[in-house]
């Protein structure tokens, strides 16, 4: 890399360097770790310092050369590039939630004593710092096994007792990408746009936010949130498609938003509409005792008058 910059590049090359690309480098951080190298060694090399300021990388002496993937709908994996942080790599629980905890809060510093009261909330304070500080080191050592323990960390950042997630770290975040092509549809001037968009955020829905640790309390907000986002914009994309009489597509939806929520009543009531239409009106009956038992079984309510109604004009034609 060091001979590389002591000629000129031609544009072709200064491209690969610059675009992530089959015959460059996939990820645009694997290059952060050889320029930060060059740099130690050809501080006054112009096209070197352009490069390093285009990549966020001037003034920092170590990157550890990959994009942090955090996959948080269903079950929580995280990757560092391509390769799976296992979950022996956190060494303790308690290290895991650390690394949530700041992800979570990216953009700010946390206190060291918000992040006693929040993981540690039983400990007096001896012990919760000793914690901390033993998780603290586990976090790294998972994020960046390769940094020396002179280099400092790159993901986890400290000013003075006051604790946060690197914001100019590069993430890939699932959550993000739901609510930015959810934002994208919302806006979509053509209804066909707006329902592929819909659908791609969809897909992304495994499962509720951080459905494998259903005991940390204080994500309980932002994963009722996400539901409920999601649970909105599954059912926009079911009734759109009921409407263009796609109906076999809006079935399998309001079944999906029914594994998510048993009580969405405008899924039952959608899926008696569509077996109704289709000559299958035993079907829909079906549907109908299926949503009195659930509701009565997890609400103890009966159906919402809109179901009621239709079940009435329905079963007074059989």
């Amino acid at each position: 890399m060091e001979q590389i910059f002591r000629t000129k590049l031609d544009k072709e090359a200064q491209i690969l360097l610059k675009v992530p690309s089959l015959l460059g480098f996939r990820d645009r951080n694997m290059v952060a770790p050889l320029l930060l190298d060059a740099s130690q060694k050809l501080k006054d090399n112009l096209l070197l310092q352009g490069l390093l300021a285009e990549h966020g990388l001037a003034g920092l002496e170590y990157h550890p050369g990959y994009t942090l993937k955090v996959q948080t709908l269903g079950n929580l994996r995280l990757w560092r590039g391509k390769e799976e942080i296992g979950s022996k790599e956190w060494q303790r629980e308690k290290a895991l939630e650390l690394f949530l905890l700041l992800f979570l809060n990216r953009g700010k510093y946390l206190p060291r004593e918000i992040i006693f009261d929040t993981l540690w909330p039983e400990d007096d304070l001896e012990t919760a710092a000793r914690n901390f500080k033993v998780s603290l080191n586990a976090v790294r050592k998972a994020l960046e096994p390769d940094r020396t323990a002179q280099q400092t960390s790159f993901y986890i950042l400290r000013s003075r007792s006051n604790y946060g997630f690197n914001p100019q770290a590069s993430y890939v975040l699932d959550a993000e990408e739901l609510e930015r092509l959810i934002r994208l549809g919302d806006s979509a001037a053509h209804p066909h746009h707006q329902a592929e968009l819909y659908r791609e955020a969809i897909k992304l829905y495994r499962g509720d936010f951080l459905e494998d640790l259903p005991y940390l309390e204080w994500v309980a907000d932002e994963r009722e949130r996400l539901r409920s986002l999601f649970l909105d914009t599954a059912d926009k994309l079911a009734r759109y498609l009921y409407e263009r009489e796609e109906n076999e597509e809006a079935l399998k939806l309001t079944e999906l938003l029914l594994q998510h929520d048993p009580c969405w009543e405008p899924a039952y009531l959608l899926q008696m509409k569509i077996y109704a239409r289709t000559n299958r009106p035993f079907l829909a009956v079906k549907v109908y005792q299926r949503c009195c038992a659930v509701l009565d079984r997890e609400l103890n309510v009966t159906p919402m008058p809109a179901i009621e109604r239709f079940y009435q004009k329905l079963t007074s034609k059989m």
